[in-house]
């Protein structure tokens, strides 16, 4: 599905490192696309270094939303990254339902980022899985990781699966939500996989977990998925290459001495076809 160039980012905004905003950012322009932002928070640093500070933002996106408002803006697309605070997600919500009546063709893609290995991120309150899920209702397309899945579907996290299981989730997920899903970072008994399920059929993608972690991974495969979607890929195609890009970019990150700040995007853009 071919669509519109303007793309509003929901997420955080970071002072330092190349996580969220200014992961997404560099890649989405370099793929052609006009771009905006409605910042959930302001955060010093990656929380990596484990010192940092964080400006929610609430007050302000609901002034900017009725500013918007009142100009008249529209988006072809919406992603929603890091939401600050449960409160948050009921006024985003809102601002989707409010473009869908302006634009019936507009995309909107959800990362539901909570948790990871097993457990929710610090600072993450358990009532924000009910209202992810109540959000995951409204998007064309949710991409949690194994965590979150299994948050959203009710199980219970397992450090190793097999193929079936995860299938189930993904189906439980699709069916649950209402939303396309692409599952990341699915533990396999025999290596890693990702789960797509299309609103025709569900499919494994396998791929090489490489022996490096940086922050940021995620926020590249989301914008990558998102900017070749748009243009007309199908969600599997746009899975495949966002996987792509983000095993080269790791693989060229592999002798940074800072981790801790993720990978250095725009020195690779000239490099890793990201469409």
């Amino acid at each position: 599905m071919k669509t519109g160039n303007k793309i509003l980012l929901i997420t955080d905004i970071p002072g330092y490192g190349k996580v969220a905003m200014a992961a997404q950012v560099p890649i989405l322009s370099k793929m052609g696309f006009d771009l905006y932002n409605l910042p959930t928070a302001l955060v010093s640093n990656t929380l990596n270094y484990g010192v940092f500070d964080i400006a929610i933002t609430t007050d302000y996106m609901v002034n900017t939303i009725a500013a918007w408002k009142e100009l008249e803006f529209d988006f072809d697309a919406i992603s929603v990254g890091f939401i600050g605070e449960p409160a948050q997600i009921p006024i985003i919500e809102e601002f989707v339902e409010y473009h869908r009546k302006r634009n019936d063709k507009l995309i909107v893609g959800l990362d539901t980022i909570m948790g990871d290995d097993g457990s929710l991120y610090h600072g993450i309150e358990d009532n924000t899985i009910d209202s992810m899920r109540e959000l995951c209702h409204i998007v064309d397309y949710i991409t949690p990781n194994w965590t979150e899945a299994c948050f959203i579907t009710g199980y219970d996290y397992q450090e190793r699966v097999d193929r079936e299981f995860a299938k189930k989730i993904a189906e439980k997920l699709y069916k649950r939500t209402g939303s396309q899903v692409v599952v990341t970072s699915i533990p396999l008994k025999d290596g890693m996989t990702m789960a797509v399920r299309d609103n025709e059929t569900l499919s494994l993608v396998d791929y090489e977990e490489l022996p490096i972690h940086m922050p940021g991974t995620g926020d590249i495969f989301s914008a990558v998925l998102l900017g070749n979607y748009m243009k007309g890929k199908s969600l599997m195609e746009a899975t495949k290459k966002a996987a792509q890009v983000v095993k080269e970019m790791l693989s060229k990150s592999m002798d940074q001495k800072d981790k801790f700040h993720g990978v250095p995007i725009e020195q690779y853009l000239g490099e890793v076809e990201v469409c």
